[in-house]
Parts: structure tokens; sequence; C-alpha cells
């Protein structure tokens, strides 16, 4: 069996799905549901005290979306002056020496891999440590 729910429930329902300032109240444990259930009853949905909730955490919001998005502003501002002043040609260098320390220590690993194992055979060919990336 389902149990219907009153009409005063239904109503308060369809209220708090209107109302999010005030889901966030009760959520923030600012007010409590059943007072607010309760106030709700007794003072109709288009009373002043509704009001409060949503000025206040209006203004609350608007405060820290507003402070996050200049933090935000600043954070692509510093990331965007840093890519600016990037020199490219000094990247790829840097990415040239970098792979051939990697294919140094590949290397390294691969006589060390035949010495421990006794095998005197020449050293198999060095793998590539970048071919999982899709070639041009």
């Amino acid at each position: 069996m389902t149990k219907e729910l009153s009409p005063s429930i239904r109503q308060f329902k369809v209220f708090l799905q209107s109302n999010p300032h005030v889901i966030k109240a009760i959520r923030s444990k600012e007010v409590d549901l059943q007072d607010c259930y309760e106030q709700f009853i007794l003072l109709g949905e288009e009373d002043h005290i509704w009001e409060q909730y949503k000025e206040r955490k209006t203004n609350k919001d608007d405060e820290e979306d507003e402070k996050k998005a200049r933090t935000d502003d600043k954070t692509f501002s510093k990331w965007m002056a840093k890519i600016n002043s990037l020199d490219l040609n000094s990247v790829e260098k840097h990415i040239h020496d970098l792979n051939g320390a990697i294919d140094q220590v590949v290397k390294v690993i691969d006589q060390y891999k035949q010495f421990t194992s006794g095998n005197n055979e020449q050293s198999s060919p060095v793998r590539d440590p970048f071919s999982f990336r899709m070639r041009d």
C-alpha cells in the first residue's frame, strides 16, 4: 500500500523545489526542516520570512562567485603570461636532451639485464621509449 502525501506536504515540496535558497539553508543547518515546514504552514509561501534566506544566501553566493572569478582570472592570466614567455626552441632542446637521457637509461638497464642473466650475446636493439606515441 502506498501512502498518499497530504496536500500541505505536497505544497511544501513544490515550494522547496522553487526556492533552492531555503533548501541550502536547511542543508547547512541554518534552519530545521520541521521548523521550516511549520513556518510554511503558519505563514504561507508569500511571507517575508522566506526573503531573508534568499537575500543572505544570494549576497554570500555573489561575493563568493565574484571572488572565485577574480581568482580564476588571475590564475588564467598568470598561465597565459608564462606560456607567452616560453622560448619554444629552449623547450624543444630540453625535450631532446631528456629523450637522450632516457635512451641512455634504457641502454644501461638492458646491459644490466644481460649481465645478471649471464647472457653473452650482443645486446638486443634498443627499444624506443616513446613507441606508444603516434607518429606523423
